[in-house]
């Protein structure tokens, strides 16, 4: 079931992405073209690889806590295609009972808290840095 809330909406991004060896943000001025496998993307968050199923009906980045995944499922579950793990670092762990979260409602009445952080991003050799997203 968690597995189709991870998902990403690429438009937003796609002016905030440059090359990657490019020290300076510029807008991409050639197409960015990203494959797509079974419903799925590929996609660099803070140097973790990252398989996320593409919504164009949800405007965030979102991924899922991969150490609560893997307690909740098992040891490697993230390894598994489509999990759509973040790890977040050990020197700036997600907090996710300090504060107020924010809470997503979908149409099924599901609901998800989310940590909102920001990093890096990278798709298809394109980066933005500074890169809005959430922890679920």
């Amino acid at each position: 079931m968690w597995k189709a809330f991870v998902t990403v909406l690429l438009q937003p991004t796609l002016s905030s992405l440059s090359e990657v060896p490019s020290s300076e943000a510029q807008t991409p001025t050639e197409p960015l073209t990203i494959p797509v496998k079974e419903g799925f993307v590929t996609v660099n968050v803070d140097g973790q690889e990252i398989g996320l199923f593409l919504d164009s009906g949800y405007p965030d980045l979102t991924m899922l806590d991969g150490h609560w995944y893997e307690q909740e499922y098992g040891k490697d579950a993230c390894k598994e295609p489509g999990a759509g793990c973040y790890f977040c670092p050990e020197d700036d762990p997600c907090d996710f009972e300090g504060t107020e979260l924010p809470l997503t409602r979908f149409g099924d009445n599901t609901t998800l808290k989310s940590v909102l952080r920001s990093g890096s991003l990278v798709l298809t050799g394109r980066q933005a840095a500074d890169f809005d997203f959430s922890v679920a």
